[in-house]
Protein backbone atom coordinates (compact mmCIF):
# COMPACT_ATOMS: atom_id res chain seq x y z
CA UNK A 1 0.00 0.00 0.00
CA UNK A 2 1.71 3.45 -1.42
CA UNK A 3 1.65 5.76 1.89
CA UNK A 4 0.10 9.01 1.60
CA UNK A 5 1.81 12.55 2.09
CA UNK A 6 0.57 14.63 4.82
CA UNK A 7 -0.58 17.30 2.79
CA UNK A 8 -2.22 14.36 0.62
CA UNK A 9 -4.07 13.78 3.49
CA UNK A 10 -5.11 16.40 4.36
CA UNK A 11 -6.30 17.66 1.24
CA UNK A 12 -8.56 14.67 1.41
CA UNK A 13 -10.00 15.35 4.62
CA UNK A 14 -10.81 19.09 3.59
CA UNK A 15 -14.58 17.44 2.33
CA UNK A 16 -15.22 15.88 5.85
CA UNK A 17 -16.73 17.75 8.97
CA UNK A 18 -15.10 18.89 11.76
CA UNK A 19 -15.66 15.91 13.93
CA UNK A 20 -15.19 13.67 10.90
CA UNK A 21 -11.44 14.87 10.84
CA UNK A 22 -11.45 13.97 14.25
CA UNK A 23 -12.02 10.71 14.48
CA UNK A 24 -9.66 10.08 11.38
CA UNK A 25 -6.88 12.23 12.13
CA UNK A 26 -6.68 12.88 16.30
CA UNK A 27 -8.63 9.38 16.83
CA UNK A 28 -11.69 10.77 18.29
CA UNK A 29 -14.68 8.45 18.81
CA UNK A 30 -18.04 9.23 18.12
CA UNK A 31 -20.32 7.87 21.54
CA UNK A 32 -21.34 4.29 20.72
CA UNK A 33 -24.86 3.68 18.97
CA UNK A 34 -24.62 7.07 17.54
CA UNK A 35 -22.12 6.52 14.49
CA UNK A 36 -21.95 7.28 10.67
CA UNK A 37 -19.94 6.48 7.44
CA UNK A 38 -19.00 9.51 6.15
CA UNK A 39 -21.44 8.69 3.33
CA UNK A 40 -24.45 8.77 5.93
CA UNK A 41 -24.52 5.09 6.54
CA UNK A 42 -25.36 3.98 10.31
CA UNK A 43 -23.48 2.01 12.50
CA UNK A 44 -26.10 -0.42 12.02
CA UNK A 45 -25.74 -0.20 8.64
CA UNK A 46 -26.65 -4.03 7.27
CA UNK A 47 -26.58 -3.23 3.09
CA UNK A 48 -24.02 -5.21 1.07
CA UNK A 49 -21.06 -3.62 -0.12
CA UNK A 50 -17.48 -2.68 0.84
CA UNK A 51 -16.13 0.26 3.23
CA UNK A 52 -13.74 2.00 1.59
CA UNK A 53 -11.32 4.96 3.64
CA UNK A 54 -12.60 8.27 3.14
CA UNK A 55 -8.98 9.46 3.00
CA UNK A 56 -7.21 7.22 0.90
CA UNK A 57 -10.34 5.35 -1.14
CA UNK A 58 -8.52 1.81 -0.03
CA UNK A 59 -10.78 -0.92 0.65
CA UNK A 60 -10.83 -1.69 4.11
CA UNK A 61 -13.74 -4.16 5.27
CA UNK A 62 -16.21 -6.30 3.59
CA UNK A 63 -19.95 -6.41 5.24
CA UNK A 64 -19.45 -10.38 4.86
CA UNK A 65 -16.93 -9.90 7.74
CA UNK A 66 -19.36 -7.46 9.61
CA UNK A 67 -20.85 -8.90 12.86
CA UNK A 68 -22.84 -7.50 15.93
CA UNK A 69 -20.81 -7.17 18.81
CA UNK A 70 -23.05 -5.02 20.54
CA UNK A 71 -20.98 -2.41 21.17
CA UNK A 72 -22.83 0.16 19.13
CA UNK A 73 -19.84 0.95 16.51
CA UNK A 74 -19.69 -1.25 13.09
CA UNK A 75 -17.25 -4.61 13.85
CA UNK A 76 -14.99 -6.62 11.37
CA UNK A 77 -13.93 -9.91 12.08
CA UNK A 78 -11.09 -9.30 9.34
CA UNK A 79 -10.14 -6.27 6.63
CA UNK A 80 -10.99 -7.11 2.92
CA UNK A 81 -6.70 -6.89 2.92
CA UNK A 82 -4.12 -7.00 5.71
CA UNK A 83 -2.05 -4.72 3.09
CA UNK A 84 -4.73 -2.06 3.71
CA UNK A 85 -4.86 -1.96 7.24
CA UNK A 86 -2.19 -1.54 9.94
CA UNK A 87 -2.54 -2.52 13.67
CA UNK A 88 -0.54 -1.35 16.33
CA UNK A 89 -0.64 0.02 20.40
CA UNK A 90 -2.22 2.90 20.09
CA UNK A 91 0.29 5.31 21.51
CA UNK A 92 -2.02 7.37 23.25
CA UNK A 93 -2.30 3.94 25.72
CA UNK A 94 1.12 3.95 25.89
CA UNK A 95 1.41 7.56 27.49
CA UNK A 96 -1.37 7.10 29.85
CA UNK A 97 -2.50 3.34 31.03
CA UNK A 98 -0.57 0.59 32.19
CA UNK A 99 0.27 -2.01 29.94
CA UNK A 100 -2.60 -4.39 30.77
CA UNK A 101 -4.72 -1.59 29.55
CA UNK A 102 -3.38 -1.05 25.97
CA UNK A 103 -5.18 -1.04 23.81
CA UNK A 104 -4.60 -2.07 19.40
CA UNK A 105 -5.39 0.34 16.93
CA UNK A 106 -6.27 0.24 13.68
CA UNK A 107 -5.44 2.64 10.53
CA UNK A 108 -5.88 2.98 7.13
CA UNK A 109 -1.96 1.73 6.01
CA UNK A 110 -2.10 3.90 3.09
CA UNK A 111 -3.09 7.50 4.85
CA UNK A 112 -2.13 6.61 8.76
CA UNK A 113 -5.55 7.61 9.53
CA UNK A 114 -7.56 6.21 12.81
CA UNK A 115 -10.59 3.56 11.78
CA UNK A 116 -11.07 2.10 15.66
CA UNK A 117 -9.77 -0.20 17.39
CA UNK A 118 -9.81 -4.21 18.10
CA UNK A 119 -11.64 -5.91 20.95
CA UNK A 120 -10.99 -9.19 21.92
Amino acid sequence: ATSMSDAAVEAAAKRLTDFQRQVLLEAATEPPFTGKTTNGFGWDNKEQGVYVSPISGKPLFSSRAKYESGTGWPSFWAPVSSDNVLERVDPRDMDEMPKMFWRTEVLDRASMTHLGHVFN
